[in-house]
């Protein structure tokens, strides 16, 4: 994967109601986010409470307000903060999606 930033501009607007991305590497640094400035602070505070809960490949979150879903494709991670409505099934294909094409 060449631009982070791209890909995970590619997630945001593969679907109405995401909020955002971030792109993970395998040990969970931030490699892109969409959008950024005060979202990307947003999505980082999210990702941070995420990771504490342990090492998923696949998960979803739902909280009343909102969405998170969680990918990891070999050395890479995709997080999304989406609206709820959204349904979990669908981000995660579509975060699968995105990380596969980022490994060609």
């Amino acid at each position: 994967m060449s631009d982070y930033a791209a890909l995970a501009q590619r997630v945001v607007a593969g679907l109405p109601g995401i909020r955002g991305c971030l792109l993970l590497s395998r040990d969970g640094m931030v490699l892109g986010a969409h959008p950024e400035g005060d979202v990307e602070r947003h999505l980082k505070s999210a990702w941070l409470r995420f990771a504490v809960l342990g090492e998923p490949e696949r998960s979803a979150v739902e909280f009343p307000d909102q969405t998170w879903v969680f990918v990891r494709r070999g050395g890479y991670a995709s997080f999304v903060v989406a609206d709820v409505g959204i349904r979990p099934g669908v981000l995660l294909d579509l975060l699968d999606q995105v990380l596969m094409a980022g490994e060609v």
